[in-house]
């Protein structure tokens, strides 16, 4: 990893522990394609920048002439990690208690993962409160915390998903000039998207052939779409470079999850129902009226129903 003004050990963050993993995360995701993904980087010479600096969001892949960079901002790998943790402890919680609140069985972990989502709403480096407090969870807590071991494996896995979405937009040689129409950069949005899925998903059986390796690599998928969730709902107008996350999700949906039943609960399915709890609570917590009954016979059509949150 090439970082910028300093060493990943020098950066004073609490992700510290995980850096090195960060790094490697695009070929654990797909430990079955090591060797093509190492062909892949030596020949496009990708590589990865980290920029403690960076003031607001920062994943983006970067090109000029034979230099390939994927520029990351350190404040977002924190915000991508307290992502990880808060929803799946979130999750995780309400699906032990069977969706009753009342029934909720770790109160602590609970409640300090919607303390984490209050820190990192804090969108831009200057309106922080200061470095990550020490009276929330981080990397190290996996000892003390139940749902930090998990948030370690999905913030890899969610990290290694972003990084193939970009190596993708270098390997499918996207437009990077100014003035490229909005419908062919969104084109290349969609076309990403299915590189970085289907490096994942397309030869999972030759690593294990167990289900639980698929539902696992399409949980990292799920994650990676958090963030444009969260930053979607905010935006009053749609992106001219991005689909919207909801047509996103519905693209991954239809490639590889196709079917699904919201009133079942096979475990293939755990991915949507993820995404359905994010997008509630995002619409819960912005006060946006939504209806959920009656449910449709399937996830792509409740799905549907999110758009007009997420332009």
């Amino acid at each position: 990893m090439e970082t910028t003004n300093a060493k990943p050990d020098d950066i004073p963050s609490k992700l510290r522990p995980l850096m090195a993993a960060f790094a490697a995360s695009p070929f654990h995701v797909a430990p079955e394609r090591e060797a093509e993904m190492a062909r892949l980087r030596d020949k496009y010479g990708i590589r990865i920048q980290l920029k403690a600096d960076a003031k607001d969001w920062l994943f983006e892949e970067f090109r000029i002439f034979e230099l390939n960079r994927i520029f990351i901002g350190l404040r977002s790998l924190e915000r991508l990690w307290a992502y990880c943790y808060a929803y799946t402890a979130i999750t995780t919680e309400l699906q032990k208690a069977g969706g009753e609140f009342s029934n909720i069985e770790n109160h602590a972990e609970y409640q300090l993962a919607f303390n984490l989502l209050d820190w990192a709403s804090q969108e831009k480096l200057e309106d922080r409160e200061g470095e990550w407090p020490n009276t929330l969870p981080d990397p190290s807590h996996s000892d003390g915390l139940e749902h930090v071991k998990a948030a370690n494996h999905f913030f890899l896995m969610t990290s290694g998903r972003l990084l193939l979405h970009e190596f993708a937009h270098t390997v499918l040689e996207h437009h990077t000039a100014q003035g490229t129409p909005p419908e062919i950069l969104k084109r290349e949005e969609f076309e990403a998207d299915a590189w970085a899925d289907a490096w994942m998903l397309d030869k999972w059986r030759d690593y294990k052939t167990d289900e639980k390796v698929f539902v696992g690599r399409c949980m990292g998928i799920a994650f990676a779409h958090a963030p444009t969730l969260i930053f979607g709902i905010e935006r009053e107008a749609a992106s001219e470079s991005h689909p919207s996350p909801i047509q996103r999700i519905i693209s991954f949906v239809d490639q590889h999850l196709p079917g699904g039943n919201p009133t079942d609960k096979r475990l293939v399915d755990l991915p949507c129902a993820f995404l359905l709890v994010l997008a509630g609570h995002l619409l819960f917590t912005k006060q946006k009226p939504f209806e959920w009954q009656p449910l449709p016979p399937t996830y792509k059509e409740l799905f549907t129903r999110f758009e007009p949150y997420f332009p």
